[in-house]
Protein backbone atom coordinates (compact mmCIF):
# COMPACT_ATOMS: atom_id res chain seq x y z
CA UNK A 1 0.00 0.00 0.00
CA UNK A 2 2.70 2.42 0.45
CA UNK A 3 2.03 5.56 1.02
CA UNK A 4 -1.66 4.93 0.56
CA UNK A 5 -2.28 2.96 3.69
CA UNK A 6 -3.67 5.90 5.89
CA UNK A 7 -6.30 6.66 3.17
CA UNK A 8 -7.10 2.70 2.80
CA UNK A 9 -7.04 1.73 6.54
CA UNK A 10 -9.11 5.16 6.88
CA UNK A 11 -11.48 3.90 4.03
CA UNK A 12 -11.91 0.56 5.95
CA UNK A 13 -12.56 2.45 9.09
CA UNK A 14 -15.14 4.46 7.57
CA UNK A 15 -17.12 1.47 6.08
CA UNK A 16 -16.76 -0.49 9.56
CA UNK A 17 -18.28 2.33 10.83
CA UNK A 18 -21.10 2.63 8.85
CA UNK A 19 -22.03 -1.22 8.91
CA UNK A 20 -21.70 -1.13 12.72
CA UNK A 21 -24.01 1.94 12.94
CA UNK A 22 -26.96 0.44 10.25
CA UNK A 23 -26.32 -2.53 12.36
CA UNK A 24 -27.38 -1.02 15.41
CA UNK A 25 -30.27 1.02 14.09
CA UNK A 26 -31.95 -2.02 12.43
CA UNK A 27 -31.43 -3.57 15.67
CA UNK A 28 -33.14 -0.78 17.83
CA UNK A 29 -36.43 -0.74 15.04
CA UNK A 30 -36.75 -4.26 15.37
CA UNK A 31 -36.86 -4.27 19.12
CA UNK A 32 -39.52 -1.29 18.95
CA UNK A 33 -42.11 -2.94 16.08
CA UNK A 34 -41.42 -5.92 18.11
CA UNK A 35 -42.95 -4.18 21.12
CA UNK A 36 -45.24 -2.51 19.46
CA UNK A 37 -46.32 -5.46 17.73
CA UNK A 38 -47.27 -7.07 21.34
CA UNK A 39 -48.89 -4.45 22.61
CA UNK A 40 -51.48 -4.09 19.93
CA UNK A 41 -51.79 -8.14 20.09
CA UNK A 42 -52.53 -7.80 24.08
CA UNK A 43 -54.91 -4.78 23.21
CA UNK A 44 -56.77 -6.74 20.26
CA UNK A 45 -57.35 -9.42 22.61
CA UNK A 46 -58.44 -7.26 25.16
CA UNK A 47 -61.01 -6.34 23.17
CA UNK A 48 -61.83 -9.46 21.38
CA UNK A 49 -62.44 -10.59 25.35
CA UNK A 50 -64.34 -7.37 26.11
CA UNK A 51 -66.48 -7.61 23.53
CA UNK A 52 -67.03 -11.38 23.64
CA UNK A 53 -68.40 -10.42 27.74
CA UNK A 54 -71.06 -8.80 26.38
CA UNK A 55 -74.94 -9.71 27.20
Amino acid sequence: MGSHAPYVWGAYGVALGVVVVLVAATLNKLRSATRLLQALQRARAAERARLEDRP
